[in-house]
């Protein structure tokens, strides 16, 4: 019973390998300890991979088929079992299988479990999200240390109060009966004329007690000294300030290093799934047309979707089997539109092509900028991207620099080609928010800011992601409506800590995203005049061509502007879905 039971565990857990090498197993034990014969050898192995192969109709034909083979052997072969006991209690055993518990059978605290050993690429990645982890707790460490608050000690009054008196009352015949019998009195004096210079910035002679000013002999002079030592006091703080503010960002960019190394972590373990099954059929699929491949890998992107094929095959001499022949067996294959990066480019690897193939997004989006500069002869303080990357998400960015000209363009191009940087690295938009506000703030001594009004859309679904800092009211034109995307916050590079806001929204086909500066919501009188002069003046127009509906909002801006022009910047894109 036993053994039967045993072999059927295996069979069902390992399949055929694992059924017929567990009744093999089985039936050399009995063997060699006189109970069984080379029958009973034949039958165990026979039945355990007969079990093996019928594991996925079911454990009932699993069992079923095991005990067969024994009766089957018991009637037209030699003898195997000693007595009918034998045979029915190999049934038993079968029929024990049946009724054990599913949590056994999936090996999570069963009778046995192997212990599966890792691949090398597994245990290569684990390696490197630990030192990552250790990396990032390194950063975080450094970041507490630079970044802790120096608290404002107590010693400093006493030490103020000390130095007044070392210079003004030291060599004075009074100091005994000032500092010794009248100590506290004298002291809460002095200190009252501190906190009066905390106050008015200085304090008179006029300003002191009448008992002293009747008692001291050297007021004129006690009044100066707390005036100067209070004076380079404040100063001292001011500095004091201004390195703590340094070591907060220096802390604030380590943080954010340590936060980078965590989230990479993660995102080794949740970038992509790699597909066996699709990677076997398109090899099958490529070698019946006749290619040779050498590497071949299908991945996916969480959700089902963005499937990506990279193909090593021996290089065709620019005669175009890439479009012509391995691009086509791809598409059906996979049962995808599926594209060629970078087409009419080989990428050679060693004695091979290496070819990458995407899948085309659902939707696709076209861009268009108009800008004017404030004043004339001078850059435009504005400055705006549109990034396309391979992973089928849009980003369209606008960026304002404070004020006008060549400092303003600085800021705001500073700011557009950090997030462009990010963005193609991979990082999240919260991420690179953070950073590039971190990076505008360490250049707060010119006080120089920029807002930054981002849009991210999914190619895949048309979600669309809205996050601003200070930046205006965006709007999307659909159909004969205007709609309004507010956010009330701050520019980048003015706090330590930005707050990003989110507003999400499922865009439809033919819809018409407008990023503006506040130069041309100004020139309309405010965000709801801009986006009723949408609704009255520019919709009517019904404009195809994005870079047509950029002029025509900047020009009539220039035509609405009633006050010194500032840098005026607007930026279109067209959503649309794509013919299958």
């Amino acid at each position: 019973m036993l053994t039967a039971l045993f072999l059927l565990i295996a069979a069902w857990r390992e399949g055929v390998g694992g059924g017929a090498a567990a009744g093999a197993l089985m039936g050399f034990l009995l063997f060699a300890c006189g109970v069984g014969n080379l029958s009973l050898f034949a039958v165990l192995a026979l039945g355990g991979l007969l079990a093996g192969c019928l594991k996925d109709v079911g454990r009932l034909f699993a069992g079923l088929a095991f005990w067969m083979t024994a009766v089957l052997f018991s009637f037209y072969g030699e003898p195997v079992f000693a007595n009918k006991e034998q045979l029915l209690w190999l049934g038993v055993g079968a029929l024990l299988f049946l009724f054990l518990p599913q949590k056994i059978l999936a090996g999570a605290g069963g009778l046995w479990q192997a212990n599966q050993a890792k691949d090398r690429y597994t245990q290569m990645r684990e390696m490197a999200e630990e030192r990552l982890r250790g990396f990032g707790k390194a950063f975080h460490g450094l970041a507490k240390v630079f970044g802790g608050e120096e608290e404002l000690r107590r010693q400093e009054i006493s030490a103020l109060v000390d130095t007044v008196a070392e210079k003004v009352c030291q060599s004075c015949g009074m100091a005994h009966y000032c500092w010794d019998e009248e100590v506290y009195r004298t002291y809460s004096m002095t200190f009252s004329a501190l906190s009066c210079c905390d106050g008015a910035g200085r304090v008179t002679t006029e300003q002191l007690p009448p008992w002293f000013q009747e008692m001291c002999p050297r007021k004129e002079a006690f009044a100066q000294t707390v005036c100067t030592v209070y004076e380079r006091y404040r100063q001292d703080l001011v500095w004091a300030g201004r390195l703590q503010e340094c070591r907060n960002l220096v802390g604030q960019q380590l943080d954010a290093v340590g936060g980078i190394l965590e989230e990479l972590t993660g995102q080794m373990n949740t970038g992509c799934i790699i597909l066996e099954n699709l990677q076997e059929s398109l090899t099958l699929a490529l070698r019946k047309a006749g290619i040779r491949v050498r590497e071949v890998q299908v991945t996916e992107e969480k959700g089902g979707r963005g499937k990506q094929v990279r193909l090593v095959v021996r290089g065709c001499n620019g005669r175009g089997i890439c479009r012509e022949t391995i691009l086509p067996v791809v598409r059906k294959t996979l049962g995808r539109q599926m594209e060629q990066v970078d087409e009419n480019v080989c990428h050679l690897e060693g004695e091979g092509c290496v070819l990458t193939f995407v899948e085309a997004p659902v939707f696709a989006l076209t861009a268009a900028t108009a800008f004017a500069a404030g004043e004339m002869g001078k850059p435009c303080g504005d400055a705006s991207s549109f990034l396309e990357s391979e992973r089928g998400t849009a980003l369209l960015a606008v960026s304002d620099g404070m004020g006008t000209g060549e400092k303003a363009a600085a800021e705001s191009k500073a700011a557009i080609e950090l997030l462009e940087q990010f963005a193609a690295a991979g990082f999240s938009r919260e991420l690179a928010v953070q950073l590039i506000n971190s990076a505008l703030l360490l250049r707060r001594a010119e006080e120089n800011y920029a807002t930054l009004d981002i849009c991210s859309i999914d190619l895949y679904d048309g979600q669309a992601e809205f996050i601003k800092l200070g930046a205006v009211a965006s709007f999307i034109c659909r159909g004969n409506r205007v709609i309004s995307v507010y956010a009330h916050t701050l520019p980048a590079g003015i706090l330590e800590q930005v707050r990003v806001e989110k507003n999400d929204m499922r865009l439809k086909d033919g819809d018409l995203i407008l990023l503006l500066t506040d130069g041309i919501t100004d020139a309309f009188g405010g965000e709801r005049q801009t986006a009723q002069w949408l609704e009255e003046k520019f919709l009517p127009q019904s404009f195809a061509n994005p870079q047509d509906a950029a002029d025509f909002i900047l020009q009539a801006a220039q035509e609405h502007c009633q006050k010194e022009p500032d840098d005026m910047t607007v930026q279109a894109a067209r959503f649309w879905k794509k013919i299958a």
